[in-house]
């Protein structure tokens, strides 16, 4: 396991805020969270809602678009960028600005920060069986990452190298608890699985039959490219 050091050795930054139009800068060894200005990617949403008791079983799809807009702060440990979210229905209606949050790049990591929570969400560079606590910079109880596997996948009809970080893991008769990020080389974030849920005891239904509460997110790669 290595080690997240919170005040970082300084480093010659490789790349600028400056916006490159030509292709994706990669410094740091952040292969597999492409950062520059103008870099967008979009996905798919599926986020369901249950509460059987309550006669609550509600799916919502739409797509968001994230676009790394602005680098907001430069210190000698970090970058800090401003990364607006656009949201839709689908592809027939325009994108809406919907919400911005923080993306920092450290030498050795990736934080991201939603509604005032850091989190760690990545390691540089990408190693297998790697483990971190993603709460470090946050007040949250630990919450251990894993860098579980590198796999080869198809992404838009090339292969790509896919980095699976897990978050949790934890199954039994009442309830299931698993979540999990999958980073592709060269492109991202390309899907996010999040499953928080009761169950009832039936061994002869699947976990998605006998969800009595909860919440299930899925998040997938539509694609990406620059502004």
């Amino acid at each position: 396991m290595r080690k997240i050091v919170l005040i970082i050795v300084s480093f010659v930054f490789l790349f600028s805020c400056t916006k490159e139009k030509d292709s994706i800068t990669v410094s740091w060894e952040n292969n597999y969270y492409p950062i520059q200005i103008g870099y967008w990617i979009s996905y798919q949403i599926k986020e369901i809602i249950i509460d059987k008791e309550s006669a609550v079983n509600d799916t919502s799809d739409y797509q968001i678009k994230n676009i790394i807009a602005d680098c907001i702060e430069e210190t000698e440990n970090y970058k800090s960028y401003r990364v607006e979210t656009y949201i839709r229905n689908s592809e027939k209606n325009k994108w809406q600005h919907y919400k911005n949050w923080e993306l920092k790049h450290y030498a050795v990591s990736i934080h991201t920060i939603k509604e005032n929570m850091e989190k760690i969400v990545l390691l540089n560079p990408v190693k297998k069986k790697d483990k971190w606590n993603g709460n470090a910079y946050n007040t949250d109880d630990e919450m251990q990452y894993e860098l579980k596997e590198i796999k080869d996948s198809l992404i838009n009809g090339t292969t790509k190298k896919i980095a699976q970080v897990e978050h949790s893991n934890q199954s039994n008769l009442i309830e299931k608890i698993y979540e999990f990020d999958e980073f592709a080389e060269n492109i991202g974030l390309v899907k996010s699985v999040d499953i928080n849920v009761q169950l009832n005891i039936d061994p002869d239904k699947t976990w998605e039959e006998k969800v009595t509460k909860g919440t299930i997110v899925y998040q997938t790669f539509l694609a990406y490219g620059n502004e």
